[in-house]
Protein backbone atom coordinates (compact mmCIF):
# COMPACT_ATOMS: atom_id res chain seq x y z
CA UNK A 1 0.00 0.00 0.00
CA UNK A 2 2.84 2.33 0.91
CA UNK A 3 4.58 1.60 -2.39
CA UNK A 4 1.39 2.34 -4.31
CA UNK A 5 1.12 5.70 -2.58
CA UNK A 6 4.72 6.51 -3.46
CA UNK A 7 4.16 5.60 -7.12
CA UNK A 8 1.04 7.76 -7.31
CA UNK A 9 2.79 10.65 -5.59
CA UNK A 10 5.76 10.41 -7.95
CA UNK A 11 3.44 10.32 -10.96
CA UNK A 12 1.75 13.51 -9.78
CA UNK A 13 5.09 15.24 -9.27
CA UNK A 14 6.39 14.15 -12.67
CA UNK A 15 3.17 15.24 -14.30
CA UNK A 16 3.45 18.64 -12.67
CA UNK A 17 7.10 19.20 -13.45
CA UNK A 18 6.85 18.05 -17.04
CA UNK A 19 3.76 19.96 -17.93
CA UNK A 20 5.00 19.93 -21.47
CA UNK A 21 2.05 17.78 -22.42
CA UNK A 22 0.56 19.06 -25.63
CA UNK A 23 -2.31 21.47 -25.13
CA UNK A 24 -3.68 23.06 -28.25
CA UNK A 25 -6.19 25.79 -27.57
CA UNK A 26 -7.59 28.79 -29.34
CA UNK A 27 -8.13 30.58 -26.03
CA UNK A 28 -5.54 33.22 -25.20
CA UNK A 29 -4.78 33.36 -28.91
CA UNK A 30 -1.48 34.99 -29.71
CA UNK A 31 -0.04 36.19 -32.98
CA UNK A 32 3.42 37.36 -33.92
CA UNK A 33 2.25 40.90 -34.52
CA UNK A 34 1.27 41.18 -30.84
CA UNK A 35 4.94 41.61 -29.90
CA UNK A 36 4.45 45.37 -29.63
CA UNK A 37 6.07 45.94 -33.02
CA UNK A 38 9.45 44.63 -31.89
CA UNK A 39 11.87 44.31 -34.79
CA UNK A 40 12.31 40.58 -35.26
CA UNK A 41 13.03 40.70 -38.99
CA UNK A 42 16.40 38.98 -38.52
CA UNK A 43 14.66 36.11 -36.75
CA UNK A 44 12.38 35.10 -39.60
CA UNK A 45 12.41 32.80 -42.59
CA UNK A 46 10.09 32.56 -45.56
CA UNK A 47 7.59 34.65 -47.46
CA UNK A 48 5.97 37.40 -45.40
CA UNK A 49 2.79 36.92 -47.45
CA UNK A 50 2.60 33.18 -46.74
CA UNK A 51 -0.88 31.99 -45.72
CA UNK A 52 0.37 30.54 -42.44
CA UNK A 53 2.45 32.32 -39.82
CA UNK A 54 4.32 30.09 -37.35
CA UNK A 55 5.96 31.70 -34.34
CA UNK A 56 8.21 29.80 -31.95
CA UNK A 57 8.91 31.20 -28.47
CA UNK A 58 12.07 29.61 -27.16
CA UNK A 59 14.78 29.79 -24.51
CA UNK A 60 18.34 28.76 -25.30
CA UNK A 61 18.52 27.01 -21.92
CA UNK A 62 15.39 24.95 -22.53
CA UNK A 63 16.28 21.28 -23.16
CA UNK A 64 13.05 20.59 -25.03
CA UNK A 65 13.60 23.69 -27.15
CA UNK A 66 16.94 22.25 -28.21
CA UNK A 67 15.30 19.05 -29.35
CA UNK A 68 12.51 20.83 -31.20
CA UNK A 69 14.78 23.42 -32.81
CA UNK A 70 17.34 20.89 -34.00
CA UNK A 71 15.09 17.96 -34.87
CA UNK A 72 11.60 19.16 -35.75
CA UNK A 73 11.69 22.77 -36.94
CA UNK A 74 14.13 22.03 -39.82
CA UNK A 75 11.57 19.55 -41.20
CA UNK A 76 8.84 22.19 -40.98
CA UNK A 77 11.09 24.69 -42.75
CA UNK A 78 11.88 22.22 -45.51
CA UNK A 79 8.24 21.24 -46.05
CA UNK A 80 6.47 24.56 -45.61
CA UNK A 81 8.82 27.54 -45.45
CA UNK A 82 10.85 26.76 -48.56
CA UNK A 83 7.63 26.17 -50.50
CA UNK A 84 6.21 29.57 -49.56
CA UNK A 85 3.40 28.29 -47.35
CA UNK A 86 4.77 29.34 -43.96
CA UNK A 87 6.41 32.47 -42.60
CA UNK A 88 8.41 31.39 -39.57
CA UNK A 89 9.54 33.59 -36.68
CA UNK A 90 11.79 32.62 -33.78
CA UNK A 91 11.39 34.69 -30.61
CA UNK A 92 14.22 34.36 -28.05
CA UNK A 93 13.04 34.49 -24.45
CA UNK A 94 14.89 34.47 -21.14
CA UNK A 95 13.37 32.98 -18.02
CA UNK A 96 14.57 29.41 -17.43
CA UNK A 97 17.96 30.06 -15.84
CA UNK A 98 20.36 32.99 -15.30
CA UNK A 99 22.29 32.18 -18.47
CA UNK A 100 19.13 32.52 -20.57
CA UNK A 101 19.41 36.31 -20.59
CA UNK A 102 22.98 36.43 -21.94
CA UNK A 103 22.23 33.69 -24.46
CA UNK A 104 19.31 35.69 -25.85
CA UNK A 105 21.36 38.88 -25.87
CA UNK A 106 23.93 37.00 -27.93
CA UNK A 107 21.22 36.17 -30.44
CA UNK A 108 20.37 39.85 -30.90
CA UNK A 109 24.04 40.84 -31.05
CA UNK A 110 24.59 38.23 -33.76
CA UNK A 111 21.50 39.44 -35.62
CA UNK A 112 23.08 42.87 -35.97
CA UNK A 113 25.59 41.16 -38.27
CA UNK A 114 23.00 39.00 -40.09
CA UNK A 115 24.37 36.02 -38.19
CA UNK A 116 21.39 35.07 -36.05
CA UNK A 117 20.68 31.72 -37.66
CA UNK A 118 24.33 30.71 -37.45
CA UNK A 119 24.31 31.64 -33.76
CA UNK A 120 20.99 29.83 -33.23
CA UNK A 121 22.37 26.61 -34.67
CA UNK A 122 25.71 26.56 -32.85
CA UNK A 123 24.11 27.62 -29.56
CA UNK A 124 21.53 24.84 -29.56
CA UNK A 125 23.98 22.25 -30.86
CA UNK A 126 26.59 23.10 -28.23
CA UNK A 127 24.22 23.15 -25.28
CA UNK A 128 22.55 19.92 -26.38
CA UNK A 129 25.69 17.95 -27.16
CA UNK A 130 27.69 19.09 -24.14
CA UNK A 131 24.99 19.30 -21.48
CA UNK A 132 21.35 18.45 -22.12
CA UNK A 133 22.04 15.12 -23.84
CA UNK A 134 23.88 14.16 -20.64
CA UNK A 135 21.04 15.19 -18.35
CA UNK A 136 22.63 18.36 -16.97
CA UNK A 137 20.13 20.71 -15.33
CA UNK A 138 19.77 24.08 -17.16
CA UNK A 139 20.71 26.01 -14.02
CA UNK A 140 24.06 24.22 -13.97
CA UNK A 141 25.04 24.91 -17.58
CA UNK A 142 28.11 27.19 -17.62
CA UNK A 143 28.03 27.69 -21.39
CA UNK A 144 26.09 30.93 -21.30
CA UNK A 145 28.51 33.05 -19.34
CA UNK A 146 29.92 36.11 -21.11
CA UNK A 147 32.95 34.07 -22.16
CA UNK A 148 30.76 31.20 -23.32
CA UNK A 149 28.49 33.42 -25.39
CA UNK A 150 31.51 35.07 -26.98
CA UNK A 151 32.82 31.64 -27.92
CA UNK A 152 29.49 30.85 -29.56
CA UNK A 153 29.81 34.08 -31.50
CA UNK A 154 33.17 32.92 -32.80
CA UNK A 155 31.67 29.59 -33.85
CA UNK A 156 28.95 31.54 -35.66
CA UNK A 157 31.71 33.47 -37.46
CA UNK A 158 30.64 36.91 -36.29
CA UNK A 159 32.90 39.94 -36.27
CA UNK A 160 34.25 39.30 -32.79
CA UNK A 161 35.17 42.88 -31.89
CA UNK A 162 31.67 44.15 -32.59
CA UNK A 163 29.96 41.12 -31.07
CA UNK A 164 32.07 41.14 -27.90
CA UNK A 165 31.44 44.86 -27.43
CA UNK A 166 27.71 44.22 -27.76
CA UNK A 167 27.93 41.55 -25.05
CA UNK A 168 30.26 43.48 -22.74
CA UNK A 169 28.08 46.59 -22.82
CA UNK A 170 24.83 44.61 -22.52
CA UNK A 171 23.49 46.49 -25.51
CA UNK A 172 20.53 44.13 -25.99
CA UNK A 173 19.68 43.54 -22.32
CA UNK A 174 16.61 45.79 -22.33
CA UNK A 175 15.43 44.34 -25.64
CA UNK A 176 15.50 40.77 -24.37
CA UNK A 177 13.78 41.72 -21.13
CA UNK A 178 11.05 43.61 -22.98
CA UNK A 179 10.40 40.82 -25.47
CA UNK A 180 10.24 38.26 -22.69
CA UNK A 181 7.75 40.44 -20.82
CA UNK A 182 5.70 41.00 -23.98
CA UNK A 183 5.43 37.26 -24.52
CA UNK A 184 4.51 36.53 -20.92
CA UNK A 185 1.87 39.25 -20.98
CA UNK A 186 0.38 37.55 -24.04
CA UNK A 187 0.13 34.15 -22.40
CA UNK A 188 3.51 32.52 -22.98
CA UNK A 189 4.36 30.89 -19.66
CA UNK A 190 6.70 28.14 -20.85
CA UNK A 191 8.85 27.06 -23.75
CA UNK A 192 8.74 25.79 -26.36
CA UNK A 193 5.53 27.59 -27.27
CA UNK A 194 4.33 27.74 -30.86
CA UNK A 195 1.60 29.80 -32.45
CA UNK A 196 0.18 28.72 -35.81
CA UNK A 197 -1.73 31.76 -37.06
CA UNK A 198 -3.99 32.38 -34.05
CA UNK A 199 -3.75 28.93 -32.48
CA UNK A 200 -1.24 28.38 -29.66
CA UNK A 201 0.44 25.02 -29.20
CA UNK A 202 1.73 24.69 -25.67
CA UNK A 203 4.31 22.09 -24.80
CA UNK A 204 6.60 19.95 -26.91
CA UNK A 205 4.94 19.19 -30.24
CA UNK A 206 5.98 16.33 -32.48
CA UNK A 207 6.52 16.95 -36.17
CA UNK A 208 3.14 15.32 -36.79
CA UNK A 209 1.38 17.74 -34.44
CA UNK A 210 2.93 20.82 -36.04
CA UNK A 211 2.38 19.40 -39.50
CA UNK A 212 -1.31 18.87 -38.80
CA UNK A 213 -1.71 22.31 -37.22
CA UNK A 214 -0.19 23.96 -40.29
CA UNK A 215 -2.00 21.88 -42.90
CA UNK A 216 -5.39 22.74 -41.41
CA UNK A 217 -4.62 26.43 -41.99
CA UNK A 218 -3.77 26.03 -45.67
Amino acid sequence: MKNNFVYVFMAIIVGGVFLYVLNISSSNSLEADQMNNRDLSQFTQGNLDAPVKVTQYSDFLCPSCSQVSLGIVPKIIEKYVTTGNVYYTFVPMAFIAPGSQLAAEGAFCAAKQDKFWEYHDVAYQAVWEDYFSKGVDPSRVPLYSEAGVKQLGQLAQVDTDSFNSCIDNRVEKATVMAITQDAQNNGVQGTPYFVVNDTPIKGVPSFEILDAAISTKL
